[in-house]
């Protein structure tokens, strides 16, 4: 999910740059939203963690949530997690992992539905809107296979 919110992004940017402007919105929903599910899933499963910490990376504070296989950097402010459970606060100098992670082989709408099975998180309930108009249409921002 990671990868393609990054590749909404980096669709909004071209898409905004060739004036595509209800395309590039359109992309930057979605990776709004697809940010927005993977808080809500931390929030929710952060008590699985293997590691609970801080790090400080360019300035800026990010929780760190390692699950062994996967781990995650989220803004301070956007988890609501409790700080008597971190282990340990580290400056970073950027993003980059320190070991090869593993990586899903699912697609994006498998890893969407089975949030929403396992977890009851959906993520067209993360839209900061719901509809995107172009000229006099108006179209449905999120995924359709989630509900409208």
């Amino acid at each position: 999910m990671y990868k393609q919110a990054k590749k909404y992004g980096r669709l909004g940017d071209e898409n905004y740059r060739k004036g595509k402007g209800a395309t590039a919105k359109m992309n930057s929903v979605k990776k709004k939203a697809l940010y927005g599910v993977k808080e809500a899933v931390l929030q929710r499963i952060y008590e699985n963690a293997d590691t609970l910490a801080i790090h400080e990376i360019d300035g800026n504070e990010f929780w760190f949530t390692d699950f062994g296989t996967f781990s995650f950097h989220s803004p301070l402010e956007s988890l609501d997690l409790p700080y008597g459970q971190v282990e340990y606060q580290d400056t970073l100098d950027n993003f980059d992992p320190g070991e090869e992670k593993e990586h899903t082989d699912n697609t994006l709408k498998e890893s969407l539905l089975t949030i929403e099975s396992e977890l009851g998180i959906n993520a067209n309930d993360h839209l900061e809107q719901t509809h995107v108009g172009y000229g006099a249409n108006s179209y449905f921002a999120g995924w359709t296979y989630l509900g409208e």
